[in-house]
């Protein structure tokens, strides 16, 4: 009798590994025990981007002017064929300045599905930044509208639609 109750403890023992080991084989095959990860529920501000801006100060003496004997450089000399000199042309019309818009390329947006916000991605200038519509992008570009094909941006009174590359 006592080896027939190890005989009997090691068959229930056998049984219970073969068991998991064909749920464990069985669930690897059909895939049963994916897990859906949530998405980090907090809420991340973008800050705008400031441009960095410099002066450059050429306070230094002319390497092409005169030299020290008075001679004047050939690099610094104009060989102008005409020595008609006309006098400056004075007019009243003040130039007109033309706005150019930096290079933007629209990404395309990420939509949460229980959200109607839209996060747009967005390069200005070669610098990649996502924003959601009202928010200042970069240097007084505001992102006004957000579309599946195009986003609307705005800089000061100028408004210009940009399509998804």
């Amino acid at each position: 009798m006592k080896g027939k109750k190890w005989t009997y403890f090691l068959l229930i023992l056998v049984a219970v590994i073969w068991y998991r080991a064909f749920f464990l084989i069985k669930g690897n095959l059909l895939n049963e025990d994916i897990q859906i990860v949530s998405p980090n529920v907090a809420d991340k501000t973008f800050s705008p981007v400031v441009r960095d801006t410099f002066l450059l100060l050429a306070n230094y003496k002319d390497p092409f002017g005169e030299s020290k004997s008075g001679k004047r450089s050939l690099l610094n000399t104009t060989f102008n064929n005409n020595n008609n000199k006309r006098p400056p042309i004075k007019s009243n019309i003040k130039p007109v300045s033309v706005f150019k818009w930096p290079s933007v390329k629209y990404y395309g947006m990420v939509k949460k599905t229980a959200s109607k916000k839209a996060l747009a991605i967005v390069t200005i200038d070669g610098i990649q930044l996502m924003g959601r519509s009202g928010q200042e992008l970069f240097d007084g570009f505001f992102l006004k509208e957000i579309l599946r094909d195009s986003v609307l941006i705005s800089n000061k009174n100028r408004r210009k639609y940009f399509l998804r590359n």
